[in-house]
């Protein structure tokens, strides 16, 4: 073994600009792996922490003569939540960042301004103390409540129990601390963390300055996220209808704010990546694996050539590398990534599969020896 090592060291020293750019080409492959299948696992492979998710839609806003889907106005979430039945519950959110002090030290921390259902429309519950009731969202700042996350009692209050019924400042403001989120609840985005979330109608005591505040009056500011649940044996498409007719009725009372608008709704679960987001992410799963697969297939050549030489020396330098090694081995990461892109778009069809349909900038980026068989 130590002969091997002291070869291999000769070998690297023999050419160091070969051993960097090697180097580098495997730390650009792993990193850009490490970093795609990450976002993978949060976004595929770990459910949305809430009650039956699949019953769960978001609304968007669809400006005239524009493709992109937007935000929601809350004058409009309140006719919606107020005259659209097929939803049991329709919820409204807001990011916000505030600074709060009464932890082990001051911090700058982000939240989410919510509607007093939020929690009781995702069917989530506190880990410890309560979450928010409705009254605690009709009295514009009578209710300074707030709710932690697990990340944010663990980061800053030292994981103590006593913190639930505690208060805090949140931007100036005493707030009291009623519940504490279970760990694996950190809001409804795909990425990023929530630390708190207060009710909306405290928005005073945390948002600041006049043009944000109109957002909580004018029908045009499109600023609030919602979301709803969806009654029992009702259709996604029977929803979508009922709140284009609404939308279109709100056109017709508010045509200066509305003119033009509607609104499409899609399940909850394609939307937390943006609406087509997952094909793009395994779009970019499968490009991001090409520096690894460059570096596989240089590296099996490499073997192959030393085993040409010696055919079984090579393989007990590295036999880890030893599939490599063998006939067909460059093929083994591409096996790999088209197994990891199976996996996160189970939903393709299996002819786009067979003939490597998924491409990127012009070219297909899944090999051709995809199986066959249908899914």
């Amino acid at each position: 073994m130590f002969r091997d090592i002291r070869f291999a060291i000769r070998s690297a020293t023999r050419n160091p600009v070969l051993t960097a750019v090697i180097v580098i080409s495997l730390a650009l492959g792993i990193g850009a792996n490490t970093t795609i299948f990450t976002l993978i696992n949060a976004v595929f492979l770990r459910p949305l922490p809430v009650s039956d998710p699949g019953r769960l839609a978001q609304v968007f806003t669809v400006m005239p003569k524009s493709t992109a889907y937007q935000s929601v106005s809350l004058a409009n979430y309140r006719d919606f939540r107020d005259h659209v039945s097929e939803f049991s519950g329709l919820t409204a959110y807001q990011f916000i960042g505030a600074n709060l002090t009464g932890g082990t030290e001051p911090v700058s921390i982000g939240g989410q301004l919510v509607t007093g259902n939020y929690f009781d429309v995702l069917g989530v519950g506190a880990a410890h103390g309560r979450t928010f009731t409705p009254d605690e969202d009709k009295t514009l700042g009578a209710a300074p409540v707030m709710v932690i996350s697990d990340g944010l009692w663990k980061r800053v209050f030292a994981s103590d129990l006593e913190v639930v019924g505690r208060t805090v400042t949140l931007n100036g403001f005493t707030f009291a601390v009623v519940g504490i989120m279970p760990p694996a609840f950190r809001g409804l985005q795909t990425l990023g963390i929530v630390d708190f979330w207060a009710p909306l109608a405290m928005h005073e005591q945390l948002v600041t300055g006049e043009t944000a505040r109109t957002f909580y009056s004018a029908r045009n500011s499109l600023a609030f996220q919602v979301v709803g649940r969806l009654q029992q044996d009702v259709s996604l498409d029977r929803v979508r209808q009922a709140m284009k007719t609404m939308a279109k009725r709100l056109e017709e009372q508010y045509p200066t704010e509305n003119e033009g608008r509607s609104v499409e709704v899609f399940p909850l679960t394609e939307s937390a990546l943006g609406v087509g987001g997952r094909d793009e992410l395994v779009r970019s799963g499968a490009c991001c694996s090409q520096p690894l697969d460059s570096c596989c297939s240089s590296r099996a050549a490499t073997l192959r050539a030393c085993c040409s030489r010696a055919r079984w020396r090579g393989a007990r330098r590295s036999p880890c590398d030893f599939p490599l090694a063998l006939p067909g081995g460059g093929s083994f990461a591409n096996c790999w990534r088209r197994a990891a892109c199976w996996r996160c778009s189970a939903d393709s069809p299996a002819s786009s599969w067979r003939t490597g349909a998924v491409t990127c900038c012009g070219r297909s980026v899944l090999p051709a020896c995809a199986p066959t068989s249908s899914i």
